[in-house]
């Protein structure tokens, strides 16, 4: 019985071939990634809009504080800095004191997997991650923004379909050790501001935002800083901010 195995010719034509489908399916996969990444921020930022609305309304509309000094330490809204001074990517941070931590669930919720976290121009401003997302800087009481409307509460906000809420959001950092002019480094970031680089555009080149009326939108950036990532920067014109004022 004549029994004929591959040729070289044969296994090397499988092989080609096999490598052509592989080489073929790894964007498609990477695209299904993407979107499911994109979906999960999505029910984040939903998740953080409910938690948002939910803590106005038990708080009578009543804007909180970006920071607050406490006898305990620094109250940032996402969190309590009890022992300030520690070095960067060390410093301890309660987010159980979070002011919308009574109304999340708690987990990664506050974070979005497509920030690049694990990446070697990424820098950690505490021990743990805490917040991919920003808020509107109108919104969050004793910003510069914020008084210059002298925005106390939210019930005066305008137009809600048309200002962002929050949204992924980024800083480029140049002056906290490791970073540095020379080595700028990417780190979380918790307002969105037409005045400076907040905006992250890392859901295939779009930002990921909600607006006041409950809608998920992505926005194609205006401008981008070409360091690190080359995915933060601006989503209107210079001082233009038609997507954070909530006052006409």
């Amino acid at each position: 019985m004549n029994r004929r195995g591959f040729t070289l010719i044969e296994l090397l034509a499988v092989m080609s071939v096999l490598a052509i489908v592989g080489t073929l399916s790894i964007p498609a996969w990477a695209r299904a990634r993407s979107k499911a990444r994109a979906a999960v921020c999505a029910s984040n930022l939903r998740q953080m809009y409910t938690a948002y609305m939910s803590y106005l309304s038990d708080h009578d509309g009543e804007l909180f504080p970006f920071l607050e000094q406490t006898s305990e330490g620094r109250l940032w809204y996402w969190g309590l800095e009890r022992s300030a001074g520690g070095a960067e990517g060390n410093r301890e941070i309660d987010r159980s004191r979070a002011r919308l931590a009574p109304y999340l669930a708690g987990g990664t919720v506050e974070t979005c997997p497509e920030f690049p976290y694990r990446m070697s121009f990424t820098k950690e401003k505490f021990e743990v991650n805490t917040y991919g997302y920003g808020l509107n800087h109108y919104l969050l009481r004793g910003t510069p923004a914020n008084r210059s409307i002298d925005l106390v509460n939210f019930t005066a906000a305008e137009r809600l379909s048309h200002i962002i809420i929050w949204g992924d959001a980024a800083q480029v950092n140049t002056f906290q050790s490791p970073a540095s002019p020379s080595n700028p480094m990417i780190e979380e970031w918790y307002y969105l501001s037409h005045l400076e680089a907040t905006y992250h555009f890392r859901h295939e080149g779009k930002v990921q935002v909600i607006m006041g009326d409950g809608a998920v939108r992505q926005l194609a950036p205006y401008r981008l800083l070409r360091i690190c990532d080359g995915q933060i920067g601006y989503l209107e014109p210079n001082r233009k901010n038609d997507f954070l004022l909530p006052i006409r």
